[in-house]
């Protein structure tokens, strides 16, 4: 088990504790809204969602003050969206038409800088490892390098530099079952089989986005070595029957907890060393409603915002033992 592994199963956690809070509401603009991150300048926010439209936020006003259209090549919309870059500064979607797409806040253009392409199947995933995230908008061209891939039951890789040490790679994961790492400096894109298609993805922070998580769509939860494409830890005990993308996260500061959107309605959160589930918190949304997005404050860890197929957010505050 890595060093990062060990540390955080030796941090005794209490209990989380959620409790739900009156949200901020913002207007109807997708139809429907599929994914909302939350960044660490959480004074914006980008949403995306089937009409194609990409919304960039201000959230003290509640006004749009962006909005791009693209995945125009395949069936409508967009299914995920994070932030990376110096700042914050690029916007990263991924779409049905198999591609993902980076789009730049510091230009007044409407077009995406860059068009990665590779995958198989819907992109259900975006993500930039470490706090550098990908360098400028030059550097972000198409990967013309070879495709390095590690297919199911394919004995893991040898030992490699960790992929965290590159501060110009984009992560995408895929309904076609692989993790695909995009080096933009190298023109390389290596790709790794999970076994199940990839419902969404998230990164550890702490490490620079060593490990990678994913939801499969066969019930599972997985926890990657990027650098060598072997599973760490599976997750399981949420409902994931009815084949719905749901979103999972790793619970900050100190990462020790991972979890995922359910069918039934909750969110369910494992301990990630040990494997054990550790909470499942009902978020109140209409009977048989899947729990579609979830998102938690990058930084402090306590605030996680809910969103399912009714149609209602849903902010809740983590209170520990203590009664903070």
């Amino acid at each position: 088990m890595p060093g990062a592994l060990r540390e955080r199963e030796r941090k005794r956690r209490s209990p989380l504790r959620l409790h739900p809070l009156t949200p901020t509401l913002f207007p109807i603009v997708h139809s429907p809204s599929l994914s909302l991150p939350l960044p660490p300048f959480i004074h914006r926010l980008t949403s995306v969602g089937g009409d194609r439209s990409i919304f960039h936020w201000d959230v003290a006003t509640g006004a749009i003050v962006r909005r791009w259209r693209g995945h125009d090549e395949g069936p409508p919309g967009a299914s995920c969206v994070a932030m990376g870059g110096l700042a914050e500064s690029l916007v990263l979607t991924g779409g049905p038409d198999t591609t993902a797409r980076a789009w730049d806040l510091r230009s007044r253009s409407d077009v995406a800088v860059a068009v990665l392409r590779g995958a198989k199947d819907s992109v259900t995933g975006v993500a930039v490892p470490g706090a550098g995230g990908p360098g400028p908008p030059a550097l972000l061209t198409p990967p013309g390098g070879p495709l390095v891939s590690r297919p199911t039951g394919a004995p893991a890789a040898p030992a490699a530099p960790s992929p965290s040490a590159s501060p110009h790679e984009i992560v995408t994961a895929s309904v076609d079952g692989f993790l695909r790492r995009y080096d933009l400096r190298a023109g390389q894109l290596t790709a790794d089989g999970v076994g199940s298609p990839i419902a969404s993805l998230a990164l550890t922070r702490a490490d620079g986005g060593a490990a990678a998580l994913v939801a499969c769509l066969d019930g599972r939860l997985r926890l990657l070595d990027r650098g060598t494409g072997a599973v760490l830890a599976s997750y399981t005990g949420h409902v994931a029957a009815g084949g719905v993308r749901t979103d999972c996260v790793i619970l900050a500061p100190d990462e020790s907890t991972v979890a995922v959107g359910s069918e039934d309605g909750s969110v369910v959160g494992w301990d990630l060393a040990s494997e054990a589930v550790v909470a499942r918190v009902a978020t109140g949304c209409a009977p048989g409603g899947p729990v579609t997005s979830v998102a938690t404050h990058p930084v402090d860890g306590r605030t996680m915002v809910t969103g399912s197929t009714d149609g209602v957010v849903r902010v809740f505050v983590r209170r520990d033992e203590g009664g903070v």
